[in-house]
Order: C-alpha cells, then sequence, then structure tokens
C-alpha cells in the first residue's frame, strides 16, 4: 500500500530455535540434510498452532511453520487411546443430585484427576505427570481473572477400570495441594481447567509402555478458551482478558482421540467446598 510499511509476518508456528533458522536458512537448493540438523523433526511441531492471521501489529517479522509428508508421520502399530477422563467435562461435584453428591464425596475424600487409556503409559511419563496432564484452579472476581496451578502427584493405577474396554487402564493422579485457596476469595465452589498435551516437546512425553511407543492419541476441545490462552495458562502466564466462564462442554460419552498420536486435551469441571 501507500504507506510502504513491511508485512506483519511474525507467525511462529515451529519450536526451531533462532539457530535451527539460520542453519535452515543457509542451506542451497537440493543439498543434503546436514547431520547437524538431523534432530529438528521434533522441534517442526509445536504443542499449540498459533491462530491466523498472522502478526503482533508491528511492521516486519518472521513465519515460520512446517508441513510434514504423511510417510514422516505414520508409525507401525496404533497409539494408546484416552478413553476417558475423571472428573467428566462439565461434570458439577456439588451433591445437587445423588450421582453428582457420590462423586462429590468421593473426590473430596481422594482429591484427584483420572485418566483411562486402551493400554499402558511409560512408567516415565507417569513419574513426571506435570511434563503434559496440568490442573488448574480458576481465580474468581466477579469473573476469571487468573489461573493458579496445582500440582500432581505420580501416576498409579487404580482400583478398576471401565470393564467395557478389554485392558484398558485408569491412573490415578492425586492433587498434591488443595483446590480451595482463602486468599483466592474461593468459599463456595470453584472452577477447575485440565489439560492433556500429548507432544514429544513435553519431556517425558507420554508415550506408551511398549513398542512402538507412540504419543498418547488425545484431542478434545473441551472448554471454550482459544488455544493461546490455554498455552498461556500452562506456561503459568494469565489471560490477557478477563474471563466470564470456562464454557465446557461435557465428556460423557465423548470420543477423546483422533485415532492419531498425539494431541490436546482441555475439559473443565467445578467442585464446590466441603
Amino acid at each position: 500500500g501507500g504507506d510502504r510499511l513491511s508485512l506483519d509476518a511474525e507467525f511462529p508456528a515451529t519450536e526451531l530455535t533462532d539457530d535451527d533458522r539460520e542453519k535452515l536458512w543457509g542451506l542451497a537448493p537440493g543439498s543434503g540434510v546436514e547431520p547437524s540438523l538431523s534432530d529438528l523433526r521434533n522441534r517442526l511441531v509445536p504443542s499449540v498452532l498459533p491462530q491466523f492471521p498472522s502478526g503482533n501489529r508491528l511492521p516486519g517479522g518472521e513465519l515460520h511453520m512446517a508441513v510434514l509428508r504423511p510417510e514422516a508421520l505414520a508409525g507401525t502399530g496404533e497409539p494408546p487411546r484416552l478413553l476417558r477422563v475423571w472428573p467428566e467435562g462439565a461434570a458439577r461435584l456439588d451433591g445437587s443430585s445423588d450421582r453428582d453428591r457420590r462423586q462429590w464425596a468421593s473426590f473430596l475424600r481422594h482429591p484427584r484427576v483420572e485418566l483411562t487409556v486402551d493400554r499402558p503409559i511409560a512408567a516415565e511419563a507417569l513419574a513426571e505427570p506435570g511434563a503434559w496432564v496440568r490442573l488448574f484452579a480458576a481465580v474468581r472476581d466477579d469473573g476469571i481473572r487468573s489461573f493458579r496451578r496445582v500440582e500432581l502427584e505420580p501416576g498409579e493405577i487404580a482400583e478398576s477400570s471401565p470393564p467395557e474396554h478389554d485392558g484398558a487402564v485408569t491412573y490415578r493422579f492425586r492433587l498434591a495441594e488443595t483446590l480451595f485457596d482463602a486468599d483466592d476469595g474461593q468459599c463456595r465452589a470453584v472452577a477447575v481447567l485440565l489439560q492433556v498435551r500429548s507432544a514429544d516437546a513435553f519431556v517425558p512425553p507420554p508415550v506408551g509402555a511398549d513398542a512402538p511407543n507412540l504419543l498418547l492419541d488425545a484431542d478434545f476441545a473441551g472448554t471454550g478458551l482459544d488455544k493461546q490462552t490455554l498455552f498461556t495458562i500452562w506456561q503459568g502466564g494469565q489471560p490477557a482478558h478477563w474471563i466470564a466462564e470456562l464454557a465446557p462442554r461435557t465428556t460423557d460419552g465423548a470420543t477423546l482421540c483422533d485415532g492419531t498420536p498425539g494431541g490436546f486435551v482441555h475439559t473443565a469441571f467445578t467442585v464446590a467446598a466441603p
């Protein structure tokens, strides 16, 4: 246009470092892959893709993204699949019904989240769940103004798994701290955000315990939050804007996987104070 400003192209859609991108930029057309670049594949696809349009409202910028050929993504065998989360998405554990009262009592007795998968997950991922599964308590003040991360203990096998899924395993992640913080002003109920991120970028990643050790297949958008806000919260930051509600979707009867390794699940539920 007439202003002759540079294109606002800022769009970081890989996890390549500045040094990685400088090396790639310097490759001649048709040249082979240098040994020093052989490990870049694990950093080509970010855990959360940014949203178009590109830009940060300033002239200039750098756009980098990757399109992988199907054979580069394919693996032999099937990945472990996420079948169920508990508490279920959009659940209100507050004793308003007999079913809710039982679940509420169970949660208060043993505060936890549970993930059911169709076959076992590697012990390394269960020992360090904070790398790929995180829980956040919403802090309210006429709406949600921030989130407080609630640490989870290492995963353990629950006493029972759904009988309808032969070979499935339910993992229990106990809360290492309370959901209810007096400083948050939450005297009645707390909204809870659960995020599960399955990608090689999160170490140790949630892969199957048995070969070919593919990433957990976990895909479900269970809140009204956009991906950038969710990633900001995941990293310990706070939303740029006041949030009215998490707008959770139920996971009851929902499919929580899409048939490919990796993915991202976010759900939310509410727990009343005892």
